[in-house]
């Protein structure tokens, strides 16, 4: 509230500035109710709880592999809400959180698949689980492709860098060390299937609300004229043309942004969906259960990008 007040009273003192003295009354009543509404809110920088309601507190000094992944996935959250906040979001960060999410995927059926062979979970309900989490994978590779051709100039701060990295880490390291087959992972260090899952569905309601603000922002961003990409890629006009042959960066038109606008709602609803798919895990195996089959491949993550590539390219 106390953001939306401070912009208003700008604006209406710009309008001041520049307008005729006749015209002036309703601009300064305006300007006028902000200033008072903002005297009336006090210091909105104070610390308050309500600020961490959407995710709990995670352990200071994690202890074992299922606390590791519960700090990594509550620190990326909290710093990736933090990213989506600026004025002016990274696309880099943006694009990171469609990759997080594949990789989260990624790493959830296997958790899935490995809580079928042990008897946790039902075949049909397993299979469910894969099909529907691959499918949203798929869609926020689309989305990560999108993001990947554009530029808000803004670079991510230092801490989100250092908490998708982080995460990135944690959840190779689950993969390869936990999940692969035929590990010789000491036993204290293996983690336990189901807290993670438990922790992975957090984090993919997590996902459902930073793709559902994401998802908001590129009309608005395209509209202000802060979106930006290649001019060599975008409608040739004459206006661009000489900055086709600088190789430069310009923003974007409305229309050009279609594509990306719509795939970013796909990823929004992607994400709901495979929200919903991972409480399915948390559905004991019938006692009647069908002989046991090797589900199919889930989504690899062997081919996604690293989490580490977050320089976004330059303007100038």
């Amino acid at each position: 509230m106390a953001r939306v007040l401070a912009m208003t009273l700008v604006a209406a003192r710009h309008t001041l500035v520049n307008i005729a003295l006749q015209e002036a009354d309703r601009p300064l009543l305006i300007a006028r109710y902000a200033a008072r509404a903002l005297d009336d809110l006090g210091d909105v920088e104070r610390p308050s709880s309500l600020t961490r309601v959407a995710s709990f507190a995670p352990p200071t000094s994690p202890r074992g592999p299922n606390e590791e992944l519960e700090a990594a996935l509550r620190s990326w959250a909290t710093h990736a809400r933090s990213e989506l906040a600026r004025t002016v979001p990274s696309t880099a960060v943006l694009r990171d959180i469609a990759n997080q999410a594949r990789h989260l995927y990624a790493v959830s059926t296997a958790l899935v698949s490995d809580s079928y062979t042990s008897g946790n979970l039902s075949g049909r309900d397993a299979e469910l689980v894969h099909l529907d989490l691959r499918a949203a994978a798929r869609v926020m590779h689309r989305l990560q492709q999108q993001w990947k051709t554009v530029t808000t100039a803004t670079r991510p701060n230092h801490e989100y860098v250092t908490a998708t990295t982080a995460l990135h880490t944690r959840l190779t390291s689950i993969e390869q060390e936990n999940l692969s087959p035929g590990n010789h992972t000491d036993p204290a260090r293996r983690i336990n299937v189901d807290q993670a899952l438990a922790d992975l569905r957090y984090a993919a309601t997590d996902l459902a609300e930073l793709t559902h603000t994401a998802a908001l922002l590129p009309e608005p961003l395209i509209r202000a004229g802060l979106l930006f990409a290649p001019a060599r890629i975008l409608t040739s006009t004459l206006e661009r043309m000489h900055d086709r042959n600088q190789g430069r960066y310009v923003a974007i038109l409305l229309e050009e942004g279609t594509e990306l606008i719509d795939t970013a709602q796909q990823g929004s609803s992607a994400t709901r969906h495979a929200r919903a798919t991972l409480e399915i895990s948390r559905r004991p195996a019938a006692t009647t259960e069908l002989p046991r089959r090797t589900l199919a491949a889930g989504p690899s993550s062997q081919d996604l990008e690293p989490a580490t590539i977050l320089s976004g390219p330059d303007l100038f």
